[in-house]
């Protein structure tokens, strides 16, 4: 059905700057624990606690997001501290009602209704691509927000050319 095609596709995800704000303060707070542990024993609990609350926040602020078509299959998947990879999502052309610019008059139609949307791209203001689908079983479409390259594009669009509009 679909033609046999490979791409792949990574977007870091910029960090946003109240998350790198946070990010200073919770370690900040780590030091100041850590010193105040060598005055007051009970300190170093806390000292503890809050460097492993740290070590998972900090883990989750530095994202990367992999697309991966194989053959009528779209895989979204997380890339946290480029190392620990997790399937986010595997999506199957023959559910995609519509691949389009943010700004086409074909991903207009899905603005304002309220849909269960997943952003997976970078944040940068870079040119983002919607992907409408939906499951079986599911009630509603969802929809996915994400930024691919040109030959991803390319490749979608002659996987399904009725799907993907491109500008």
């Amino acid at each position: 059905m679909y033609q046999d095609s490979y791409c792949e596709c990574n977007v870091k995800r910029q960090t946003p700057a109240f998350i790198k704000f946070l990010s200073g303060l919770m370690i900040a707070l780590c030091v100041i624990t850590l010193i105040a542990g060598f005055i007051v024993f009970p300190m170093l609990i806390v000292f503890l606690i809050l460097l492993v609350m740290t070590y998972f926040f900090l883990l989750n602020a530095d994202l990367e997001y992999e697309y991966l078509y194989v053959s009528g299959e779209i895989d979204f998947d997380v890339i946290k501290w480029q190392r620990a990879r997790k399937r986010l999502l595997e999506l199957n052309l023959d559910n995609v009602t519509v691949i389009a610019p943010e700004n086409d008059d074909a991903a207009k139609a899905y603005s304002g209704r309220k849909l269960k949307s997943l952003d997976y791209s970078s944040n940068t203001g870079s040119e983002r691509y919607l992907i409408a689908f939906k499951e079986s079983g599911m009630p509603e479409e969802t929809l996915i927000y994400f930024e691919p390259d040109e030959d991803l594009i390319n490749i979608l669009k002659a996987a399904a050319p009725n799907k993907v509009h491109v500008k």
